[in-house]
Order: structure tokens, then C-alpha cells, then sequence
């Protein structure tokens, strides 16, 4: 399926604005000029000065009769510069329902490109489209048909997943978190069923503080390297991860390369320039995690809750985009949120049989507010936060769950080990 530029969604939500504001054009200025024109009449004859007005007068009812016209005349233009009259469609009534077919046509092409190539672009691309589509049903289908997609270029891979042992890092049958403590930075190294992820890392100079001690376990390759949103102090650390790792794939909620462009993240506080610029130098895949998508990274399986489209503005809109995800294994789940819960837009899609964890890195560097109705639907029962102290926002958390606290702190970590069935929390103040 071959889709013209006027099938494109992006294109027909900016053609409806233009047709919305010809429209308001074509009826309130003619009526401004009609009136303006009376007035002139009115005055003149009331002045007996009618012969002075005659043509200004006529000159306004001219021109009010052609701008009522400016829908025909580009139209015509459209059609005297494509003899195919392709591009007419694009000027048609556009309508909201028109815009979501035109997001179904498009994740239709997509998907089957992706079935027929293979190719981690293409279902990346795919990925994109399909989180726009508002039906359920269809897109439930859609990210069905996908998955066998990545199961077939995960095999193309030969990734790394439960019994595909590669390096030193072997399956125990244990899965291990470090939430470790770079001053009020998040970073988090998670290591099971033969697999190694490493979410966010702040700055460069945070990413050098901890490499030394994730190469002392003998890790030499990263099979997934998470960012949460695209602020600098969360997602600058990965290049540092980049030169001196293996990296199997990096995995975003969107593309990093076009959040300026779509103002999704704003420069002051996000360049991913040079980050992108590295990713495609050393050739690492790179996969869009959108919501309600239930996927595995490696051997390990996460529910992506957050975010539901993307919001501009702000002083940091970056922040409002952060991946909400929650990692299962065996009976035991953690939810790890960036830097913003959209508490109540996830709350309208998921229930408890989702959202309940067992631990929760708190959002923000522990600075976030997050509401007590959420924190009864998760019910966890340790709350981590990735600062030097317990802030009065998390500690307001804290006491509501009953949950045990931990701060990072500046210099130590804080140990998650799960078997499926026990789950263990300890604190490490040096590492």
C-alpha cells in the first residue's frame, strides 16, 4: 500500500486548521468589509458626498466578494498545478474522523511494510502511528500483528533472553536491581533471566561514577539502555554507556532525534543531538516504547502504562512525557516513572491487576506530588527515591503507604533481589 502526502494524518491535521481559518476568513472579513462599506454609504448620503465614496465603496464590495472566493481560486491552483488532482483531497472538509482514518490507513502501510522488510525501522515506525489510533480493537490488532514483527527481527538478532547466556552475566534464576545513588540523579542497572538493562544515568560525569562498578560484575555488554524522557540529566549519561559497552538496542518512548522539532523538549534543558548522532554512528536499534504496549526487552517483560500521546509548552515539558513502566517477574513487580506520574489519565486505563507493585521509584528526584488515590491503587511496599534525602513530597507518600523509604543517597545503592516468589530490599552505603 502506497499512501500520498495527503494521506498523511500529520497533513490533514494542519490542512483542517488552514480550512478552519479560511473558513472564518471567507465569512468574517467579507461581512467587516460589507458593513464598512454601508457605513460609508450611510455617511456619504447623510453629507451629500456620495460621489466622493463610490469607489472605495465599490472597491470593498470587490474585495469582499473575492476573499468569499479564496477556497475556489486555491483550489484552482492546486488543480492547475497537478493535473492528476492528487492534491485536492487536501483541501477537502477535513474532519476528526477523517484524520483518525488517515492514522489507520497509515498504520495499515506500516505495519504490513514492517511485516514484509523486517527491518527495525519499519516497526518502529509503525510503533509511532499505532499508539495514535484511538480504536481499542484495532489497535490491539495492530501491536499483535507487530509483535510476531519483533519476534522475528528479535531472531534475526539472536538477542539476548532466557537461555541465550552471552558474557559473564549467566541466569540465577534471581533478578537483581541496583537503584544507585548519583547524587539526585536516577540510575538503575537491572540484571535477570540473562539480561542486562540500564535505565537513565544522569549527566556523562555521572554515567563515569558507576561504570567502574558495573564492569566489576563482569558486564560487558548492555542489551538495553532505557531513557525515561529526554531531559539531559536522565538521558546525556548513554553516551558515555555507548563508548564503553556493547549495546544490544536503546529504547525511548519517542524519537529523540525530532523532540525539539516537535517541541516535546526544549533546548535549554535537552540537546540529544550528539546522543542521536552516536546511536546512529555505532549502527544500535533503536525501539519506541509506546503506552498500553506489553513487551519484552531481552528476557524481561514490562507493561508501558504512560505516557498516552505527547505534551508540549512548559517550562519542562520533557518531564511530562517520562515512560511510566512497570518491570514483572514471577510474583513481583516494579514501577519505574521517570520524572512525572500522569496519575489520573492512568488511572482511567488501568486497574489494580496492572498497577499494584511491589516497589516504586518515586518520580522527580522525590520533588513530584503524587496523589494518594494513585498511591492506594499501587499499594507498594518500598518506595525508593533517587536523591541524597527523603523529600517532604515522597515522605508525604511514604507515610500514607505505610511503605518502607530509601534514599539513594550520594554515594551508595539500594539492592532489589527477587527469586519470583522472595523479595529482599537492602541498603549499601558504599559501593
Amino acid at each position: 500500500m502506497i499512501l500520498s502526502v495527503c494521506d498523511m494524518p500529520e497533513v490533514l491535521r494542519v490542512m483542517r486548521i488552514v480550512n478552519i481559518v479560511i473558513k472564518i476568513i471567507r465569512i468574517i472579513v467579507p461581512i467587516l468589509l460589507m458593513v464598512s462599506a454601508m457605513i460609508d454609504l450611510v455617511r456619504a448620503v447623510t453629507n451629500s458626498e456620495l460621489n466622493k465614496i463610490t469607489k472605495p465603496m465599490v472597491a470593498k464590495v470587490v474585495a469582499a466578494v473575492l476573499i468569499f472566493f479564496i477556497p475556489v481560486f486555491v483550489r484552482m491552483i492546486a488543480i492547475i498545478a497537478d493535473n492528476d488532482r492528487e492534491y485536492e483531497k487536501c483541501l477537502a472538509d477535513i474532519t476528526s474522523e477523517d484524520i483518525q482514518k488517515a492514522y489507520t490507513n497509515q498504520a495499515e502501510a506500516l505495519v504490513e511494510r514492517a511485516e514484509k522488510s523486517k527491518l527495525l525501522s519499519d516497526y518502529n515506525n509503525a510503533i509511532i502511528y499505532i499508539n495514535n489510533i484511538k480504536d481499542a480493537d484495532q489497535k490491539s490488532d495492530y501491536q499483535k500483528r507487530l509483535e510476531e514483527v519483533k519476534k522475528e527481527i528479535d531472531a534475526q538478532k539472536k538477542p539476548v533472553g532466557p537461555g541465550t547466556p552471552t558474557g559473564p552475566v549467566q541466569d540465577t534464576g534471581v533478578l537483581k536491581i541496583y537503584y544507585f545513588g548519583i547524587g539526585r540523579y536516577d540510575g538503575h542497572l537491572i540484571i535477570g533471566n540473562n539480561t542486562v538493562l540500564w535505565i537513565d544515568g544522569g549527566y556523562e560525569s555521572q554515567a563515569k561514577k558507576v561504570i567502574p562498578f558495573i564492569k566489576s560484575l563482569g558486564i560487558t555488554r548492555i542489551d538495553g539502555l532505557i531513557g525515561s524522557h529526554m531531559h539531559d540529566n536522565h538521558i546525556k549519561a548513554h553516551i558515555e554507556f555507548i563508548n564503553q559497552f556493547d549495546i544490544g538496542g536503546v529504547y525511548y518512548a519517542e524519537d529523540p532525534g525530532q523532540c525539539l522539532s516537535k517541541k516535546t523538549c526544549v533546548k535549554r534543558s535537552s540537546d540529544p543531538t550528539k546522543l542521536m548522532a552516536l546511536v546512529k554512528e555505532k549502527n544500535i536499534p533503536m525501539t519506541i516504547l509506546g503506552r498500553g504496549y506489553n513487551t519484552n526487552i531481552g528476557g524481561l517483560s514490562w507493561d508501558i502504562v504512560a505516557p498516552n500521546g505527547f505534551t508540549t509548552g512548559g517550562s519542562y515539558p520533557e518531564n511530562n512525557n517520562s515512560l511510566n513502566m512497570i518491570l514483572k517477574f514471577g510474583n513481583h513487580k516494579f514501577y519505574f516513572s521517570g520524572d512525572h506520574v500522569r496519575s489520573n489519565e492512568i488511572l482511567q486505563s488501568y486497574d489494580a491487576s496492572t498497577l499494584d507493585v511491589d516497589i516504586f521509584k518515586w518520580p522527580h528526584h522525590g520533588q513530584e506530588s503524587v496523589s494518594n488515590k494513585f498511591l492506594d491503587v499501587l499499594t507498594p511496599k518500598y518506595i525508593i527515591v533517587p536523591n541524597s534525602s527523603i523529600g517532604s513530597q515522597a515522605q508525604s507518600g511514604i507515610s500514607h503507604t505505610k511503605a518502607t523509604g530509601y534514599a539513594t543517597g550520594s554515594d551508595g545503592y539500594i539492592l532489589a533481589e527477587s527469586d519470583g516468589t522472595t523479595l529482599t530490599v537492602t541498603r549499601v552505603n558504599k559501593r
